[in-house]
């Protein structure tokens, strides 16, 4: 079960992402002109010619093309393209469309510093907020000095009146947008933006006769012509809708991790199985009902006294906490732990009769060894030595190879016992090639005694380790309990949130990477049909197939205007036809019928 302080850090990570939200919503409801639309005033230049002038604007950061007007530089020998008092370059033409009053200028050399204004990706409608940017010749009048720089560029809003093409004297059939944005002469070139700071238009024009009747170029025209000379610029960034979206798929990820990793450790609770084999100190391993086969403890203890042969100081390490068993091996866990405290390596059951008056030795170590192969064996601690001091045996279940060496290794009389580890192993490998030799199979794997049995042996081990009181030497008088090495509840082994974590961030990954691309394509899409660019968005809807299955109409309708600007026009009026009522493809088809009959009488 997750734990509840895990349930209110994610509570709290929620609500604050939801506050920042919510001020940043105040934040922008409380600025008159977003913050954005004033940025977009640092792509704004100033356009000079011999005998007029207008604005234009940067496409891309450090950018050396600026878009304005066919008319501003009309008839123009030298061109100046200003940013600010002192930032200014001379400019050719590079693309000049008079039909469309577009013209894009190639500068002398970068203009540096400037970001370049993003083309708005989503349709411009009826109603959508705008602002004009540029430099109109009256605020020269109203300041009396030459106005340049981020300061002196205007800022005058309106709204979209009307989105519509326009066939103005001059101008071929175009895509305009109709604007009550105040424009004067001086701003034409310049930008038409949306709240974003995005650009929705060029302002071109305004009807003397009619009241705040001003026009700009639609951004689906500029994107045409910049695409087809392979013109740099700037796509829009998804908008809020779309990062909402991303959040919340990943919000939504996560609580699917979150809920794997619930189920996982609540099945491990129910099976009550570990989940992950972990080293645990050897008495947790004894508490828990763990128990090794002799061969392997044999093999294991061996070990273990090599290793403690090499050490020059073992005093420490000999504490049956330090001891950590692992899948049937043992791990020498050194000076940590209780086994740093003072007296600490006193243990019932594990200490030698000399470590009760402090002279511990070599021969300590051995019997230390000899009552940890006891214990993995028997599957409980031996008695301490002052019930052993009073008569009593080492009990055995059966008698083994292990017997007489467990005598001789923890033999009270330290004249009797094996004098060091190094000879405890040579004798340890004997009796492991002798139980080897009778169990040539295989080797019984650690396992838990029945519930009945091990709290038998429970109760009859004796807890507590012995401390010396006074200076007495004999073992069995004059001693007192110190602290107990208490069992510890055995740990249950956890690995599901490894699992869940494993499983689950690739999910997290390949999801939110999924979605975020799906909303990449889909916006491309939308923005290719705004722009009547089929062919392009019918590509992303090859590069992300599962989008024509969210809207196959609209992906049909897509490939038959695909087929009219291949010039398949037989093949585009059947695609219609197939279409049905499907937005206007009855009026597609009969158009392209008649395309067709015109060129057959031709």
């Amino acid at each position: 079960m997750l734990k509840k302080r895990g349930r209110r850090r994610l509570w709290a990570v929620l609500g604050t992402m939801l506050l920042a939200a919510a001020l940043g919503v105040c934040a922008l409801a409380a600025s008159d002109v977003p913050k954005a639309v004033l940025n977009a005033r640092e792509s704004v230049v100033r356009i000079m010619t011999e005998g007029a002038m207008g604005s234009g604007f940067a496409l891309s950061e450090n950018s050396v093309y600026v878009v304005t007007n066919h008319h501003v530089i009309e008839g123009a020998e030298t061109i100046e393209v200003i940013v600010d008092d002192t930032r200014w370059t001379t400019a050719r033409v590079y693309v000049d469309l008079p039909g469309k009053d577009i013209c894009i200028l190639k500068t002398d050399k970068p203009l540096r510093g400037m970001p370049g204004l993003p083309l708005r990706s989503d349709a411009v409608e009826t109603g959508l907020a705008v602002y004009a940017l540029g430099y109109p010749g009256a605020a020269d009048d109203f300041s009396q000095e030459f106005a340049t720089g981020v300061d002196s560029i205007t800022v005058t809003d309106g709204i979209v009146s009307a989105v519509r093409q326009s066939r103005a004297e001059g101008l071929q059939t175009t895509w305009a947008i109709q604007t009550n944005a105040p424009i004067s002469p001086g701003n034409s070139g310049g930008p038409l933006v949306d709240a974003g700071g995005r650009l929705v238009g060029i302002n071109t024009f305004i009807m003397l006769e009619g009241q705040n009747v001003n026009g700009s170029i639609h951004v689906r025209e500029l994107l045409t012509v910049l695409q087809q000379n392979d013109i740099p610029y700037r796509k829009a960034a998804p908008g809020f809708a779309g990062v909402l979206l991303v959040v919340l798929a990943v919000a939504a990820a996560l609580g699917v991790c979150a809920a794997l990793l619930l189920r996982l450790r609540r099945r491990g609770a129910v099976s009550g199985k570990p989940m992950r084999e972990k080293a645990v100190p050897l008495p947790v391993f004894l508490a828990g009902g763990g128990r090794m086969d002799r061969l392997r403890a044999t093999r294991a203890v061996r070990e273990l006294a090599q290793r403690l042969a090499s050490m020059p100081e073992v005093s420490r390490a000999l504490h049956p906490e330090n001891i950590l068993v692992r899948s049937g091996t043992l791990e020498l866990k050194r000076a940590h732990g209780a086994g740093k405290r003072p007296g600490a390596s006193v243990c019932a059951g594990y200490s030698a009769p000399e470590c009760y008056n402090g002279s511990a030795g070599m021969a300590a170590a051995v019997y230390f060894l000899g009552a940890v192969l006891y214990a993995l064996t028997e599957g409980r601690a031996p008695q301490d030595v002052i019930a052993r001091a009073g008569g009593a045996e080492l009990v055995f279940e059966e008698q083994t190879p292990l017997v007489p060496l467990l005598n001789r290794a923890m033999a009270l009389n330290e004249a009797y016992r094996i004098a060091a580890p190094a000879q405890l192993a040579q004798e340890l490998a004997q009796v492991e090639a002798q139980l080897a030799a009778a169990q040539p199979a295989q080797t019984v794997p650690a396992q838990e005694l029945p519930q009945a049995q091990r709290a038998a042996l429970q109760e009859a081990a004796p807890l507590g380790p012995f401390a010396p009181q006074g200076s007495g030497g004999t073992p069995g008088a004059g001693y007192a309990p110190s602290a107990v090495c208490t069992p510890q509840a055995p740990r249950r082994k956890k690995r599901g949130w490894k699992i869940a974590l494993a499983v689950g961030l690739p999910l997290v990954l390949l999801g939110g990477g999924f979605l975020g691309y799906s909303l990449y394509a889909w916006n491309e899409i939308e923005t290719a049909q705004a722009y009547e660019q089929y062919t392009q968005a019918y590509e992303w809807y090859e590069r992300a197939p599962w989008l024509w299955e969210l809207d196959e109409q609209r992906g049909q309708y897509t490939a038959a205007w695909v087929l009219v600007e291949r010039g398949e026009l037989s093949e585009a009026a059947q695609a219609f036809r197939e279409l049905g009522d499907y937005a206007d493809s009855g009026e597609l088809a009969e158009k392209c019928n008649t395309y067709i009959r015109a060129q057959t009488v031709v």
